[in-house]
């Protein structure tokens, strides 16, 4: 079965309360391995930010590269091993986020 219906299926059984008033996640880990960590930012942690490698205007659009970044000990760790790429698109007067993308560095 694929994971996430695999976790689909599974937490439709858990009780909200039950749920909610758990404070170990390793309880879901069988059934929801994703729940230990941010999936699309492959990492346990959150990041303290990112910042802007690369611009690209293609037609009407802005492709945005960024890189994350954390903060430790004073110095600034920069993570190359996922980098969104954000379609930025100006629609009706306003930039929006249209779409984004991972390019993921496998030889990290």
């Amino acid at each position: 079965m694929e994971l996430a219906k695999k976790c689909t299926t599974h937490m439709e059984h858990v009780d909200w309360e039950d749920y909610e008033s758990t404070t170990n996640a390793f309880r879901y880990i069988d059934f929801c391995p994703e729940f230990l960590s941010y999936y699309w930012i492959r990492s346990q942690e959150p990041y303290d930010g990112f910042e802007i490698i690369e611009m690209t205007k293609k037609e009407n659009a802005w492709f945005t590269t960024l890189q994350f970044y954390s903060d430790y000990n004073n110095k600034r760790l920069r993570h190359n091993y996922v980098c969104p790429i954000v379609k930025v698109e100006n629609e009706d007067g306003k930039w929006l986020m249209t779409e984004i993308t991972l390019k993921i560095n496998e030889s990290i």
